[in-house]
């Protein structure tokens, strides 16, 4: 009979309930706007425990309270019958707000009109409030905000932008890569459009491929990457792509010193709207006028189009296209380099009820690296030399996430893909025995496999967590495991909170370089019975608090330890050939630092200090004689300061300044010979990156003028 009454209790309860969805997007283009607070909150009418906003005092403490996810859907599940006002905020907006009488399900789809302020585009939007455990170790950037910092050439640079960041470091002048509390860039999981991309730079590491004009949202996680994340070691930086103005056509051109560009961007009909951007690197042509100059360009190329099948289903077609040629024409002799990447993403998203929200994408990848060296006589090629890098993935993924209980948000997925290796070294010319050896194709077909879970629990007032796991397989050397993830943070007051984080994670496909730059000759290479998994375990633990005057700090240290990290030995005599495993050697590292973030977010002067310390060691037995070695990227002290100032609706200064400590490098210290003849000479060092080069620091001011010409 007791069994009877709690279940009628509890079903009452359920049909006393409902729930209150949606999708929030921008008035003016219809985009979707991700990361704003949703809330119902209750009326009162007492000064104590309350706020006021707009014409209504509200209790502190919301009923139901959550945030859009990256593609503008909200939930706020079991709200009691009653009287409440709903609140939609982002920094960015205008508040909104609405009277509801909840008797049943609600559908409220919101459209943010922009905030009136004085400055034209506001800016970076690191953390929003002080509140769940979503924002750990996690900067996020509006594209526009990269437009005003200071750039090589006038050209915009995403990847510049974030080494700007704490905690992210370059590995020099000339590149563009990110070093992530001490991991490499091929720890790194790049997304865009959900979608990697093994190759995200121009210029071997000058630039980054990615086009600021077609992003949406940048967003980098350094650590505590939850269970939806995988297959990389360090960070993970997700970038969506714009899906296009649903309500009027729109463009955007630029042309720097180096590049030009354009975006177009607008409705296909009252359900669809499309999305294209290009860029392409000029140089060759001044280069042209040069006799026998060698010839080099870019080009990348992104595109999105997107149709509301129903008020329940919409489907997006998204892709990237871009390449890099490097040409050396001679009389007899011609050198060809082609790298690039390509990337084709269908998606379906799919809200089954307003409780359950899912997306199935099926994508294709590719990247290819093809150097070609040609003897020709007569225009007749007589000999050729040819070496080829090729990846190839088709992936199948599918998450969900449910919002029908009260203080959990459960999300779980799974990827599937199947990834195609190639390397291979070809000719026409008679070679000795032994470059004979590489000659040929070597390819590995692999299954990479995986399913996820995490929920995301309001335990009280106070503490929430986001507790998951990660369960994967990799098919070459039949690998498989569990990743566990788990954050946690602690509201000590509104505007303070402390948080902490423990993280496992393992990476399958290893970038085998000779060098600290990201050129394309360096080869991706999956993990074999040989080649073990690299993994890190990440531990995180600080505070976020938001200040007065709109500023928000965020303070962490960190402890990651890598595993099965892999680099060519010691005077191995590789080259062009194709890789053997036995030329690899293997060894582990540790980094550990603390960081402090402090930034601005609104108002005429807007930026940030970022502020490092770390520590970043490596150990192989076969390198360094086993000894303890700091990479080139450690540095002990990274300083970045940015702003930009709105002086009038016209006229806008903006300035970076960095320091960091000096990298490490190796230093000669004699040479021989093996013959008398003086060929085949070598080199003698002294211990890996034993000494370091000077401090180093930076100024780069940036002033604009805009006006309206239409």
């Amino acid at each position: 009979m007791k069994l009877i009454i709690l279940f009628a209790f509890f079903v009452s309860i359920e049909l006393t309930a409902a729930t209150v969805a949606g999708t929030i997007t921008e008035k003016e283009s219809g985009e979707v706007v991700i990361g704003s607070a949703v809330a119902v909150y209750e009326k009162t009418t007492s000064t104590e425990n309350s706020f006021v906003i707009g014409n209504y005092t509200l209790k502190n403490v919301p009923i139901r309270g959550g945030y859009t996810n990256k593609y503008g859907f909200y939930s706020l599940p079991k709200i009691p019958n009653g009287d409440y006002i709903l609140v939609a905020r982002n920094v960015l907006y205008e508040v909104f707000t609405k009277e509801l009488s909840i008797k049943e399900d609600y559908e409220i789809n919101i459209e943010f009109e922009e905030k009136e302020i004085v400055s034209d585009e506001v800016v970076v939007t690191a953390q929003r409030n002080a509140n769940g455990t979503g924002q750990i170790s996690t900067i996020n950037i509006d594209p526009n905000y990269i437009k005003k910092l200071p750039s090589i050439g006038s050209e915009v640079d995403v990847f510049r932008a974030l080494q700007l960041l704490p905690g992210v470091s370059s590995g020099g002048e000339l590149s563009s890569g990110l070093y992530v509390r001490g991991g490499s860039p091929d720890q790194n999981l790049i997304l865009l459009d959900n979608v990697i991309v093994y190759n995200p730079t121009h210029i071997g590491g000058f630039l980054s491929v990615f086009n600021s004009d077609a992003l949406n949202e940048i967003n980098l996680i350094k650590g505590g990457m939850p269970a939806k994340y995988g297959g990389r070691m360090s960070s993970v930086l997700d970038m969506q792509m714009k899906e296009g103005n649903y309500k009027e056509f729109e463009g955007a051109g630029s042309i720097s010193l180096i590049s030009a560009k354009a975006t177009i961007e607008g409705p296909i009909t009252e359900n669809s709207s499309f999305m294209v951007s290009a860029r392409r690197f000029y140089f060759d042509l001044f280069l042209n006028l040069i006799d026998d100059a060698p010839k080099y360009y870019f080009y990348d190329f992104n595109a999105k189009v997107n149709y509301k099948l129903s008020d329940k289903d919409q489907l997006y077609v998204s892709g990237f296209l871009g390449d890099d040629v490097f040409d050396i024409g001679e009389t007899n002799e011609n050198i060809k380099f082609i790298w690039g990447n390509k990337t084709l993403n269908a998606r379906w998203k799919h809200i089954v009820n307003k409780s359950l929200f899912t997306n199935f994408s099926l994508i294709y990848t590719n990247y290819n690296s093809t150097f070609r060296l040609e003897d020709s006589d007569d225009s007749e090629i007589s000999d050729y030399f040819e070496t080829v890098s090729d990846i190839e993935d088709f992936t199948l993924k599918g998450n969900a996430e449910y919002f029908g209980l009260a203080n959990n948000l459960i999300s779980f997925g799974y990827e599937l893909t199947q990834h195609n290796f190639l390397s291979r070294v070809a000719t026409n010319n008679n070679l000795d025995a032994e470059l004979n050896d590489f000659l040929g194709d070597r390819r590995i077909n692999a299954l990479d496999g995986a399913i996820y879970a995490m929920d995301e629990i309001a335990i009280n007032d106070k503490l929430s967590t986001n507790i998951g796991g990660r369960l994967y397989y990799f098919q070459e050397g039949d690998y498989f495991g569990f990743e566990p993830r788990l954050a946690a943070s602690y509201n000590i007051n509104p505007w303070l909170k402390a948080i902490g984080s423990y993280s496992t994670a393992h990476q399958f496909l290893n970038l085998i370089s000779r060098n600290d730059i990201a050129v394309p000759t360096d080869l991706w290479f999956p993990s074999t019975e040989k080649i073990k998994p690299g993994r890190s375990t990440q531990t995180v633990l600080g505070i976020h608090s938001i200040l007065p005057n709109d500023l928000s700090l965020q303070v962490e240290a960190y402890y990651k330890h890598m595993e099965n990290l892999y680099e060519y030995k010691e005077n191995t005599s590789f080259s062009l050939g194709i890789p053997l495993d036995d030329q690899f050697t293997s060894g582990f590292g540790w980094s550990y630092g603390f960081e402090i973030f402090l930034e601005k977010q609104l108002g005429n002067f807007t930026g940030w200090l970022g502020y490092t310390w770390s520590k970043t060691e490596r150990k192989f037995d076969e390198i360094n004689n086993g000894k303890v070695y700091f990479p080139r990227w450690d540095r002990r002290h990274d300083i970045s300061l940015t702003g930009t100032y709105n002086f009038n609706k016209h006229w806008e200064i903006g300035a970076a300044w960095v320091y960091s400590t000096g990298q490490g490098f190796t230093l000669q210290n004699g040479s021989y010979t093996l013959d008398p003849n003086g060929w085949n000479q070598r080199y003698s060092y002294g211990e890996r990156n034993g000494f370091r080069l000077p401090a180093y620091h930076r100024l780069d001011v940036n002033l604009m003028y805009k006006y309206e010409f239409m």
